[in-house]
């Protein structure tokens, strides 16, 4: 575990063969850390003891973070051979669980409710609808989706109504799905919501208890791993440390999207 006020950086879900997907950082501290961190970047702690964890960005508490999860899971160093998970809570109340999921560091999420949906929305045809999340998930062809730019009046329904789309190509042959994530909230409208996009994919994967590759077609990219079951869903993804010396300002890796 972390030293007393330290703190440490990560690289998550980039591929290292791969120098276009980058993933996005994690900064770590130490749940005695009490120093506000000056980083515009995810940062988080964890209290193993109490099982509770902190997810921050410039200093503001935000409810989860899938790649800040992630780190922490591959940070408990727990045993390899055994598919174990141990739930941890948020500070603002989120429930997931931290463990080993084929001999790799994961995270366990629940998913959330969805309703089937064949309405349109702003030329897409939905497939899903997360009401109590007000989120739309949307299959779209593979280069409409790579090349897809958010027209106006979408981006004003997004912002206006505080809602999020999910656009998404799933390839069953492969058992890959690409997914890119637009929403209503903050300053950006393209987010990389790692941890989020677990929750609604699981309505969108067709069958349970297989390993699916997860591609967001984001500037940066991020390259996952999931395993869908009944009433859960579980991922994992590369966690490399980034050296104390790179500072986010100095890293050889591009800012998230």
């Amino acid at each position: 575990m972390l030293e007393k006020s330290s703190v440490q950086s990560f690289q998550v879900f980039h591929n290292p063969q791969e120098s276009a997907v980058v993933g996005t950082r994690f900064h770590l501290c130490s749940a005695t850390h009490t120093q506000p961190l000056n980083l515009r970047e995810d940062c988080g702690s964890l209290d193993w003891h109490r099982q509770s964890a902190r997810f921050f960005y410039n200093n503001a508490d935000f409810e989860f973070c899938g790649a800040g999860a992630l780190v922490m899971a591959s940070q408990l160093q727990l045993d390899s051979d055994k598919n174990q998970f141990h739930p941890f809570t948020s500070s603002l109340g989120y429930l997931f669980w931290l463990g080993v999921h084929q001999y790799r560091a994961a995270v366990k999420l629940r998913p959330a409710a969805a309703s089937p949906s064949g309405e349109a929305f702003f030329g897409l045809s939905l497939s899903h609808w997360f009401a109590s999340e007000k989120v739309y998930a949307a299959p779209i062809a593979l280069a409409a989706l790579i090349d897809f730019q958010v027209p106006t009046p979408m981006r004003q329904h997004l912002v206006a109504h505080q809602t999020t789309a999910l656009l998404y190509h799933l390839d069953t042959r492969r058992q890959r799905i690409y997914f890119r994530y637009f929403t209503g909230f903050g300053e950006k409208i393209e987010d990389m919501a790692t941890g989020s996009a677990f929750r609604y994919l699981h309505a969108v994967l067709p069958n349970e208890n297989l390993d699916y590759t997860v591609l967001q077609l984001s500037r940066n990219g991020a390259r996952m791993r999931c395993h869908k079951k009944a009433d859960t869903i579980i991922y994992w993804g590369a966690v490399a440390t980034i050296p104390q010396h790179l500072t986010p300002g100095e890293s050889t890796y591009d800012q998230p999207a």
